[in-house]
């Protein structure tokens, strides 16, 4: 029997039909799976500044959602006291029609106080039972806190002059409040707008570390093949070549 020993040449074709088996199934998984991470080994260090970016992407959208959440609250609140604004507007109307108590006749009057107590009534019912999401979005605008009074509030026999600057401190709070939530709404969103551009520059970064670039792929995965052909077809050539020295030798060794 005649020992043959396998040429560097044949190892290096081995070894390079390898490495290029393995490019293509490296690149078919990139492809498949749009990622260009898709184990610790493929990319140690990317890996942990995916990581770090992912942890950083994560904690910049939940303070865009608190923010959010926060301003839906505003709104709801601000609808609220728009609300009860127009409730206190038309209670200014009543009392400055009842100043005028000489024109007016008793009736009248009884009217209208049945029409303002009616109206602070509604004021404290919804200070009481307006929410969102939970949150009484109205608490601290009963008629005590404003400083109307049912008790105080009489437009027969009381004392106009106080009455009307009750609704009118009232009308300004309630005016200034709405304000402050305006200006809180604005702040907010210069909050998210900042926050909304870092999210688009670490969604990039990310994207660069883990994400495929499938032109990049889809050239090496065609250089690979192509090697593997290459590979193939000195593989072929080299068996051929070992097989015909064979076959020489063992002419040459016959009696």
């Amino acid at each position: 029997m005649i020992g043959v020993n396998y040429s560097q040449a044949g190892s290096d074709v081995r070894a390079s039909l390898q490495r290029s088996a393995e490019g293509i199934e490296r690149t078919l998984e990139r492809l498949s799976t749009g990622r260009r991470i898709n184990r610790a080994s493929d990319d140690p260090a990317g890996l942990v500044a995916a990581v770090g970016f992912k942890a950083d992407l994560t904690t910049t959208q939940k303070k865009m959602d608190g923010l959010v959440r926060e301003n839906q609250l505003f709104g709801a609140r601000d609808g609220g006291l728009a609300a009860l604004g127009e409730l206190t507007i038309r209670l200014r109307g009543i009392v400055v029609t009842a100043a005028n108590r000489d024109g007016l006749s008793p009736e009248e009057l009884d009217g209208l106080q049945a029409e303002a107590i009616g109206l602070l009534q509604t004021i404290d019912t919804l200070s009481q039972t307006q929410r969102f999401n939970g949150f009484q979005i109205l608490r601290g605008y009963s008629t005590g806190s404003l400083g109307l009074r049912d008790g105080g509030f009489d437009l027969m026999n009381g004392d106009i002059g106080t009455i009307q600057e009750q609704v009118d401190a009232a009308n300004e709070t309630i005016g200034r409040d709405r304000a402050a939530i305006g200006a809180a709404v604005l702040g907010n969103e210069s909050q998210i707008r900042v926050l909304q551009e870092e999210e688009i520059q670490l969604t990039g970064a990310l994207s660069d570390i883990v994400d495929v670039d499938i032109a990049a792929e889809v050239s090496e995965l065609v250089r690979n093949q192509v090697l593997q052909a290459a590979a193939s077809q000195l593989a072929i050539a080299e068996l051929q070549q070992r097989e015909t020295a064979l076959l020489l030798l063992e002419g040459v060794s016959r009696p």
